[in-house]
């Protein structure tokens, strides 16, 4: 919800820095605005802060700066990196375990996010056409859906599994894995149909009826 509020504040200023500054500078000064408020946020001692957006906020940046060095045209040619892509999904997925504090965990996650998306960019390799398969690639178009409702859908399976289970050892934990992964992909695709597609629908339909004069102001705000 934090995100969905605001989205639109950090796109429109993320374009506007990058219209005065160049794309180069206004990526380094967003990430690094973003690293210093995720650092404060976690500084502060506040279990509210450092459960909130604030926190996190290095993430979602970085895909506003991934979209956006995408759509400038920049595609990698390296094949070490279109190799490392599958590796550093790996590493994203089991990193926990093997990091200290929250913030080393988003410095870490940031630096494989991009690994993943030079590889995807390069538009070749094992990552790209794994992840550019049918169903999971509804999946990564249901996405924001996906972490909408993941961690309740986790909890729910853990709690059930636990209960009828017992202690959860190593097949009780690859129950819970198998069934989350399953029921998170289902339930975010209905969720994705249901209520993000129309919504999204609803937000093209809009902008296309903003008149002229509404479009060249905020062009304008951007330039």
């Amino acid at each position: 919800m934090h995100f969905y509020i605001l989205s639109p504040l950090l796109c429109l200023g993320f374009a506007h820095l990058a219209n005065r500054k160049g794309l180069g500078a206004a990526s380094a000064w967003t990430l690094s605005a973003g690293g210093v408020i995720a650092l404060v946020s976690l500084a502060s001692g506040s279990d509210r802060l450092q459960h909130t957006l604030l926190v996190f906020i290095p993430l979602f940046l970085l895909g506003i700066v991934a979209n956006a060095v995408w759509q400038n045209g920049w595609r990698p040619t390296s094949a070490l990196m279109r190799a490392l892509g599958f590796p550093a999904f790996l590493a994203f997925a089991g990193l926990q375990p093997w990091v200290s504090g929250i913030g080393m965990e988003i410095v870490a996650r940031m630096v494989l996010i991009a690994i993943m998306f030079s590889a995807l960019a390069s538009g070749r390799g094992f990552f790209y056409w794994l992840c550019t398969r049918p169903g999971l690639a509804q999946v990564g178009i249901a996405s924001y859906s996906v972490y909408l409702v993941h961690v309740q859908v986790v909890q729910a399976v853990f709690l059930v599994t636990e209960r009828y289970c017992g202690s959860l050892g190593g097949i009780g934990m690859a129950i819970v894995v198998a069934v989350s992964v399953v029921m998170i992909s289902v339930i975010a695709t209905v969720f994705y149909c249901i209520i993000e597609k129309p919504l999204l629908g609803y937000a093209a339909a809009f902008r296309k009826g903003v008149p002229l004069h509404v479009k060249n102001a905020v062009r304008r705000m951007l330039v």
